[in-house]
């Protein structure tokens, strides 16, 4: 694998600007090669990225900012077939304008006008196949005030969307307009945050959701916060209109999906080390998920699903170490079917630590994952669980230049991440970074 990229800030009588150019290309590995209809070859891909930003300030509290990326790609992969080579080529950008101004000294504004393009082309055997391609416009508006009775939030949103495929839908565009208000505001020890928002979707219809927050700091040390709150999800043009490419395809009987969310956290913390510890309950209706349908994989609803989980965390320092861990438990389960959902693992983990000496910094982490499941047409697989070493040192030679290196899956594990799909074994990054003060 090749990767480089270089970035280019700074600031000037009011102008502020930002540049950054990226490449990356692997030659890949078999990404199928328990499958005995895939193609016997390398999947590699190569990506080109670039972006840039300029905006000026014309007094304080008044600013524009001009934003735009682009970016493409090629890579391959197996889908059906044993002689087939299929190759994906993408297009992606967006532009967009930001003007903040402060139209008084409680109230600021910011406009938002972006575009954004999705550009997808499948070639079977160098043929095109399919072709995919969304375009989508945002105009947004949104203010903040704040005063005695706390800080506000007002905004106002279009997303227009369109597709162009060889596909035929009855359906290539749509739109969604959206109004947003919130509140937060703190008393004494207390902390209180409310939201609602109401989507007009033209092809869903109507939707309002919301979110009531309280946070309370118990001591110097512990504090404490709970919240609840509803979300809406429409499927995206991928999901609904995708041609068939391989074994994939989207489906346009896909419903929204729409949810409840329930969370509770309590944290510690010192000049050392910080602790928390996060229990959620979110029960989703019609979640969206990719299932394999016959010979094909397309997005389908899960009637009633069920996520209950809890997240600890822990970041300390010893001495001049810097050490870290996360577990988490997850119980994500497909009601009706009385099943856990695919490709969740009851329990995740991972642990790092590290250290600066001189010029040298390294560090080393382990990531764990307990088994998860696939659901074909009949029956169940198991996807083992694994554990993943990385290693990663830093070396400055001068104050901007330095040399970098990283070993990922040191140990060279098995590892499956999706069914009859292979994982990279180890390997390795070497590059030198150049970051002027």
């Amino acid at each position: 694998m090749r990767s480089g990229s270089v970035h280019l800030s700074g600031r000037q009588a009011g102008w502020h600007y930002g540049a950054t150019v990226s490449h990356e290309t692997t030659d890949g590995f078999d990404s199928r090669p328990w499958t005995a209809t895939a193609n016997r070859d390398k999947d590699g891909f190569r990506n080109l990225a670039s972006a840039a930003r300029l905006g000026y300030t014309f007094a304080p509290g008044h600013e524009v900012t001009l934003s735009a990326l682009y970016a493409e790609g090629r890579s391959r992969y197996d889908g059906s077939g044993a002689t087939v080579d299929w190759v994906n080529q993408t297009r992606n950008g967006n532009a967009s304008l930001v003007v903040k101004n402060r139209l008084a000294a409680a109230w600021n504004s910011t406009l938002t006008i972006g575009r954004s393009i999705d550009h997808s082309k499948i070639l079977r055997n160098d043929v095109r196949n399919s072709e995919f391609n969304t375009e989508q416009k945002l105009y947004g508006w949104q203010n903040d005030l704040s005063g005695q009775l706390g800080n506000f939030l007002i905004g106002f949103e279009r997303n227009e969307q369109a597709i162009a495929s060889t596909g035929n839908y009855a359906r290539r565009n749509r739109h969604k307009d959206s109004v947003q208000l919130g509140w937060n505001r703190g008393f004494g020890a207390h902390r209180l945050q409310a939201s609602v928002r109401h989507d007009d979707d033209s092809l869903f219809g109507d939707k309002t959701t919301g979110s009531l927050a309280y946070g309370y700091r118990l001591s110097s040390n512990w504090r404490a916060s709970a919240s609840v709150g509803t979300a809406f999800k429409a499927p995206t043009f991928n999901e609904l209109y995708y041609p068939v490419t391989g074994t994939y395809v989207g489906n346009p009987a896909v419903k929204p999906e729409s949810a409840l969310n329930r969370e509770l956290t309590l944290h510690y913390e010192t000049g050392q080390h910080s602790v928390s510890a996060t229990w959620y309950l979110n029960r989703v209706e019609d979640l969206i998920a990719w299932t394999r349908v016959g010979p094909l994989n397309m997005p389908t609803n899960i009637d009633s699903a069920r996520l209950e989980g809890v997240t600890l965390t822990w970041q300390g320092k010893f001495g001049s170490l810097d050490v870290g861990s996360n577990y988490d438990w997850l119980d994500a389960s497909d009601r009706n079917a009385d099943r856990q959902l695919a490709r969740r693992a009851r329990h995740s983990a991972t642990a790092s630590i590290g250290q600066t000496l001189g010029q040298w910094d390294w560090r080393a982490e382990v990531q764990v994952s307990g088994k998860r499941y696939e659901y074909p047409t009949a029956g169940r697989v198991t996807l083992a669980g694994y554990a993943l070493t990385n290693l990663y040192a830093n070396y400055r030679l001068t104050p901007d230049w330095s040399l970098f290196a990283r070993v990922n899956n040191l140990f060279d594990r098995d590892y499956v991440l999706a069914d009859t799909y292979a994982t990279p074994g180890r390997n390795a990054f070497v590059g030198i970074r150049y970051s002027p003060r």
